[in-house]
Parts: structure tokens; C-alpha cells; sequence
């Protein structure tokens, strides 16, 4: 009997270190409940961050004005913009004091039409800098086919409102762009084509010096696809998919737009729900090759972040 030798896997090449942003744990930036000077919004839902050209760190944010009833007809979620409000190095330890109030008159996108009438939500924002245009894809949450009149009077999701569910209940990848991102008037919705599964339920977009430009799409399992105008999306490949025996053994859903390394090579994050020893939402990462970014340099053996209690 012989025995083939099994090749060791290779060693990691990149360590990820993560610090919590306030003391005792306390990382919420923009908290209605335990620090009501932060935001105008009950809820404020996983910000994404981009530079701006003039070189101010800003989030834009999912946000929903109650807390009963978000993501319906009568309390739909909208996105906000806010910027950092220091220069020089961030304060991980006061980071909540150097963002701007999230405040109602920071809105920059609002629903428009029915398929949009419980919410724009998920925001993954980034820039093209070779036009200066700004690109954010989000979620239209609702129904186009539900009546909007109807549809208007519904408050919460339940028993209390069975119509709820038909105004709620479709989800769709949206991009929107602009070249003034503070102005809400500036931003345009964009009319995009591709292959079946292109639009799906969260989107980041890598748009590089010279096409072909890449998108991360989807939830349960996160494919790639490519485009040469930004427009026009196609060649789909799985990207990210769950890892049986890890923290994420089976839902994965596409995080963050890629942000390039000194080495060349893009990290990115993906959202999982860890595996049954632990439960709930977390994020993963990985590394993609600067050269051809579908191609996973490496992935994160433990979660970002992840529930304590």
C-alpha cells in the first residue's frame, strides 16, 4: 500500500487585527438609544464608507425614522450621507465624536416608485475616480405590482396589516450616481442590463482604471460578474459560498466594495451567519488578486465581528 503525500496547505499571508472603537465595547457609532445627540433615526443600519475625492472619510447609511413598523410603506428606510468631521489619524477610542449627527437633513436617497415603497436599504458605495462619479448600489425593497394607495397606509408588518405582506415583498439591486454625493437632487437612478441573477439583493462594485470593472452579488451564496461600462453585466461565477465545519457553513452575502492593499491585491467582507455553536449575523473576509479579482487570494478563518450576547 502507498500512501500519496498530501501537500501542506500554504501559510496565511495577510493577518487581520480588529479593535473595538469605544470603551467597554461600546462601537455603535450613531445609537438613538444610548446616545440620542448621534442621530435623528430610531434605526441606523450598517454604514459603508467611502473617501471622498476631497479626501473627507463619509458613511452613508440605511436609515429609518421609528423604530416600530421600519422597512414598510408608512416608515420606509432611507440612506443617508455623513462625513468626518477631523483630519489626522482616527481615534478608535472616540470615533462616535468625529462623524457628523445623523440628522434628517443629511437624507440623500429616498423610495421612489412601488418597487421601492418599503425602503432603500444596504447602501455599498464607491467612486469612479477617472469621471468623478459616484456610484452606490442599495437594496429597492417592495412590490411593483402592489397598489401604491393601498399600500400607503400600512405601518407595520403583522396580523395588523395582512396587506403588508404584498407591499413587502420583492428585492432588487438598484445603482444610483452622482458627482455631488452631500446633494440628494444629484443623484440619478441608472438604467442597468445583464444576465439573469445580475440585480440580485446586495452589490459591490469594483471599478477599476481600465475594464473590464466587477460586482459581488447575492445572498446565500455571493457570485462575481464583469462589465466593461458599468452598465452591462455578465460571465457570472461563484465568488463566496458557505464552508461546511467553519463559522460560515452555508449563508454568505456580499459585504463591502473591495479596497486596494499596498501590495495591489483588494479586501473585502462578506456577511455570514455563523454555525451552530454561536449564532447570528457576522463578517467574514478575503483577499482578492489585484490582477483578476475574482480569484480568492485568502479567507479569514474567523469572523470580523460577531455577536457577544
Amino acid at each position: 500500500l502507498v500512501l500519496a503525500a498530501t501537500a501542506a496547505a500554504p501559510p496565511p499571508r495577510y493577518a487581520v487585527e480588529v479593535s473595538r472603537t469605544g470603551p467597554g465595547g461600546m462601537n455603535v457609532l450613531f445609537d438613538s438609544v444610548h446616545h440620542p445627540e448621534t442621530t435623528d433615526f430610531a434605526h441606523n443600519f450598517g454604514p459603508s464608507h467611502v473617501r471622498l475625492l476631497d479626501g473627507v472619510d463619509a458613511l452613508v447609511i440605511r436609515s429609518c425614522v421609528h423604530r416600530p413598523g421600519c422597512s414598510t410603506p408608512g416608515n420606509s428606510d432611507v440612506i443617508t450621507l455623513v462625513k468626518r468631521t477631523v483630519t489626522g489619524p482616527v481615534d478608535l477610542s472616540n470615533l462616535q465624536s468625529e462623524f457628523e449627527k445623523n440628522s434628517l437633513d443629511k437624507v440623500i436617497l429616498r423610495p421612489q416608485g412601488a418597487d421601492e415603497q418599503c425602503g432603500v436599504q444596504d447602501p455599498r458605495i464607491t467612486v469612479d475616480r477617472r469621471t468623478g462619479t459616484y456610484l452606490m448600489a442599495y437594496t429597492a425593497y417592495g412590490d411593483g405590482t402592489a397598489n401604491p394607495t393601498a399600500c400607503s397606509n400600512a405601518t407595520a408588518c403583522g396580523p395588523t396589516w395582512p396587506h403588508c405582506s404584498r407591499c413587502c415583498k420583492s428585492t432588487k439591486t438598484k445603482v444610483v450616481m452622482s458627482k455631488t454625493p452631500e446633494v440628494a437632487s444629484s443623484w440619478v437612478r441608472v438604467n442597468r442590463t445583464g444576465d439573469v441573477g445580475f440585480d440580485a439583493k446586495s452589490t459591490a462594485t469594483l471599478v477599476r482604471d481600465t475594464p473590464p470593472h466587477f460586482q459581488w452579488t447575492g445572498t446565500g451564496s455571493v457570485r462575481s460578474w464583469q462589465s466593461n461600462d458599468l452598465l452591462h453585466w455578465t460571465a457570472a461565477e461563484d465568488a463566496i459560498v458557505g464552508r461546511p465545519g467553519s463559522f460560515d457553513p452555508g449563508y454568505c452575502e456580499a459585504g463591502a466594495p473591495p479596497v486596494r492593499l499596498a501590495d495591489g491585491n483588494y479586501f473585502t467582507t462578506y456577511d455570514t451567519i455563523i454555525g451552530s455553536q454561536r449564532h447570528g449575523w457576522a463578517a467574514g473576509w478575503v483577499v482578492l488578486n489585484g490582477s483578476n479579482p475574482r480569484e480568492v487570494l485568502q479567507r479569514g478563518g474567523e469572523p470580523l465581528v460577531e455577536p457577544t450576547r
